[in-house]
């Protein structure tokens, strides 16, 4: 099977993952599946990435650190869950320990990456002593 699936948006073409979709059909090859195409909505908007994107550099030129460590460092402070199995039940290894991972910006929605911002300013503030500039949305 060939497939290749491109988009629009805002102006700009993508080609999707052709792996994963091509991997999804393959999944449920030889059976009767329903395919919906809806308008893409971001969980968070474009003003919120460029705002975490701005203050990385500035903290970076500070810094000098490379803007990818900061935002990376900034995600790991904040953005921490604990894993769950596929019943919702935390994880922990055979210590005890809450099993973590770093949740991605992707993920969060327009409230979630609000209050990320929101703990990266002032912790920038209180820690590094660096201002940022105000976040609204």
């Amino acid at each position: 099977m060939e497939l290749s699936v491109k988009t629009e948006y805002n102006g700009k073409s993508f080609i999707l993952n052709r792996g994963k979709v091509k991997e999804a059909f393959e999944h449920f090859k030889d059976q009767e599946i329903e395919l919906t195409v809806k308008k893409w909505k971001d969980n968070h908007t474009a003003r919120q990435r460029r705002t975490l994107h701005g203050w990385a550099k500035i903290v970076a030129d500070e810094t000098g650190q490379d803007y990818l460590s900061i935002k990376e460092a900034w995600k790991s402070l904040f953005l921490k869950d604990a894993m769950k199995d596929k019943d919702g039940e935390i994880m922990v290894d055979h210590h005890g320990e809450i099993l973590e991972y770093v949740k991605p910006t992707s993920r969060l929605n327009i409230e979630e990456y609000a209050g990320f911002l929101t703990h990266v300013q002032i912790w920038t503030a209180e820690f590094l002593n660096i201002k940022l500039p105000t976040y609204e949305d």
